[in-house]
């Protein structure tokens, strides 16, 4: 599904070198690809993991903004189907890259 879907613009996941724990922030989403595989790499598609201290867990979330409505929902329906947990883990928000605090303050991100 996702070759057919794939939009080619680069591939961030060679130098982002995300860490099980972390929170992405996916900036032109489209259909969810690089948020996906964020979700394998952060470990947003599993359990809590442990902080480096050993004390608190910690919930990787990813985030995936685009300025297209019909790529938001493409791309939600696509997690839905996947069984991801949405919006826990995982979520697509509208919004213009030049003002993301508006995009997130209408999500109450």
């Amino acid at each position: 599904d996702d070759i057919y879907n794939f939009q080619g613009v680069a591939n961030p996941h060679s130098v982002a070198n995300i860490q099980p724990g972390e929170a992405v922030l996916d900036i032109g989403s489209g259909l969810g690809i690089d948020s996906f595989l964020a979700m394998r790499d952060s470990g947003a598609d599993v359990q809590m993991h442990p902080s480096e201290d050993g004390g608190t867990l910690l919930r990787p979330v990813v985030v995936g903004v685009d300025l297209a409505e019909s790529e938001v929902n493409h791309a939600t329906k696509r997690a839905v189907e996947r069984g991801y947990r949405v919006p826990q883990r995982i979520q697509f928000i509208r919004g213009d890259v030049e003002k993301l605090d508006e995009a997130f303050s209408k999500k109450n991100l």
